[in-house]
């Protein structure tokens, strides 16, 4: 006689389990894609139909950089540095979805990028309560590869987690005949016509081909404006042959340049430290 009570007991206990075990939050944890994959989009579980409009809001962070390696589609109050960002969630809808486009630039990236999305709450205080898968990573893997002929120079640079590169704006020079005082500072220098890099969006970069004549060279970066410090970082690729350079410049450099070298050129053999 107690034997369909006890069953019916263990019923209502397993449901009850599988209803507690319900998670929200993104639909998934990671994921990985090329620089040529186009628009990604990512998922948002609420765990019901909205009952009325809210939003939801999130950061971003990582080693790519905002408007330099991706773009973000989705937020409904962009700004250049606007933490967090928000997608909006209508009435009757149980999903929302991020949208991130990959940049397909020509940088011959040292290693694969990763952009962190972190849900930092919503204006739905039922979200906020049960939400729990609040954190995605997307890795993006380069699909450039380093001349043979000619040695590639790339700059990029980063602002902070959350803040577009289009913040800053950087040109990048190649120059001869270079001066320095006894400081180690930039007296005087020879711009050389062609290459240089003085893109408005994105990132720079050029190629020193084998068709410039065969001297020692450096590598010019001008801070031409901006209202954040930034972290550049400078890559030089050929092949096989890499090499890399980094430091931090504060808006006290805008206006003013900052160098690396020397580059000795002997044909299409390039040495640099």
């Amino acid at each position: 006689m107690k034997l369909p009570l006890l069953l019916l007991s263990i019923g209502l206990f397993l449901a009850s389990c599988e209803e507690d075990d319900h998670r929200t939050g993104f639909t998934t944890v990671s994921g990985i894609i090329s620089e040529t994959d186009g628009i990604q989009t990512i998922t948002i579980d609420i765990g019901e139909k909205a009952t009325s409009d809210f939003v939801i809001n999130y950061e971003v962070g990582g080693s790519a950089s905002l408007d330099g390696d991706y773009k973000i589609l989705t937020p409904t109050n962009l700004s250049m540095t606007l933490s967090p960002f928000t997608v909006q969630v209508n009435k009757g809808e149980s999903k929302a979805t991020l949208s991130i486009q990959p940049i397909d630039d020509t940088h011959v990236e040292s290693g694969d990028e990763t952009v962190y999305i972190f849900i930092t709450g919503s204006s739905n205080n039922h979200l906020n309560s049960s939400i729990r898968n609040v954190q995605y990573s997307l890795k993006i893997t380069d699909n450039d590869l380093a001349p043979t002929n000619g040695l590639q120079v790339d700059l990029s640079w980063n602002l902070g987690d959350g803040v577009s590169i289009m913040v800053a704006n950087f040109d990048l020079y190649l120059a001869r005949n270079v001066k320095f005082n006894n400081s180690g500072q930039l007296t005087s220098f020879d711009v050389v016509e062609e290459p240089q890099s003085k893109e408005l969006l994105g990132f720079e970069n050029f190629v020193i081909n084998d068709e410039i004549s065969d001297e020692t060279y450096y590598v010019i970066i001008r801070f031409v404006e901006g209202s954040l410090d930034a972290d550049v970082f400078l890559e030089l690729s050929q092949g096989s042959q890499h090499g890399s350079a980094s430091g931090h410049v504060s808006t006290n450099y805008v206006g003013r340049d900052v160098y690396y070298g020397p580059i000795s050129k002997s044909g299409n053999n390039f040495s640099f430290r």
